[in-house]
């Protein structure tokens, strides 16, 4: 049986069960989900998600305590934490990457978009990119072309008069395409937290809706660069569509939990 099978909502239930109980603890679950769990291979998948150390485990009381650890929840997460990029401020100065890599550097290249790409930054051009994070990594990433000027380049700057940081943010980032896959998903998880509300599900009938999503989640949330809010385009429903994530998870926990949920003493 492959572990890794639903062991990734499991750890979304135990995050957001970490909100509803004030300790991110695995210990009991409602009879018929603890023997549907165990009989599915629940201990194989707590043990690889504590194996990956998204999870911690300690005997307590003559019982096994799961607890999320910090990469566990930033994992649930998506990997950022969205509501800390969008509270941070902005200098009012981008990141300006310039670089221009021969042929024979493929391989650096490819390892420089793919952390621009993770880190948040788009392009204007296939090989002028901006961003609102520093740079101090990134050195690394293209150690063997960081000291040729004409090879690669980073500039610290602002808009010049007449140019705006709007019109920067418009050509450096597909938003159309970001709102509507926020858009697709906020439906998906507001259905599917009103359908929780009314109904108690079989285990297989949860882990199969949070599966997906998770799914159409990350098809959004990895499109986005997740900009300082003075920086978002007009029609950005990012917060809105976490909002609804939130919701829909807190309402798979409250069923994993058991309907009514009591304040861990």
């Amino acid at each position: 049986m492959n572990a890794k099978i639903y062991a990734e909502e499991l750890l979304l239930l135990m995050t957001y069960a970490f909100d509803l109980l004030a300790m991110p603890t695995f210990r009991k679950w409602d009879r018929s989900y603890e023997g549907w769990l165990f009989s599915n291979g629940l201990l194989q998948r707590l043990h690889y998600l504590q194996k990956q150390k998204l999870l911690e485990g300690e005997r307590a009381r003559m019982e096994r305590v799961f607890r999320v650890t910090k990469a566990g929840r930033q994992y649930a997460l998506g990997g950022r934490d969205p509501e800390e990029y969008w509270r941070r401020e902005w200098n009012g100065k981008w990141w300006q990457i310039v670089f221009d890599l021969p042929t024979s550097e493929h391989k650096t290249r490819s390892t420089l978009i793919r952390w621009l790409r993770q880190n948040g930054f788009g392009y204007l051009q296939d090989s002028v990119w901006i961003g609102v994070r520093p740079v101090s990594d990134l050195a690394q990433a293209v150690k063997r072309a960081r000291e040729d000027a004409a090879m690669f380049t980073v500039l610290e700057c602002r808009c010049a008069a007449g140019f705006s940081n709007e019109a920067l943010v418009r050509g450096a980032w597909q938003f159309d395409a970001i709102r509507e896959e926020y858009r697709k998903y906020q439906e998906f998880a507001r259905s599917t937290a009103k359908r929780l509300r009314k109904e108690r599900l079989h285990p297989a009938e949860l882990f199969a809706p949070l599966r997906n999503a998770r799914e159409r989640w990350l098809t959004a949330f990895d499109l986005d660069p997740l900009l300082p809010e003075e920086l978002w385009p007009k029609g950005y429903i990012g917060r809105e569509a976490w909002q609804a994530r939130g919701e829909l998870l807190r309402e798979a926990a409250k069923q994993a939990m058991g309907e009514k949920v009591q304040k861990a003493s």
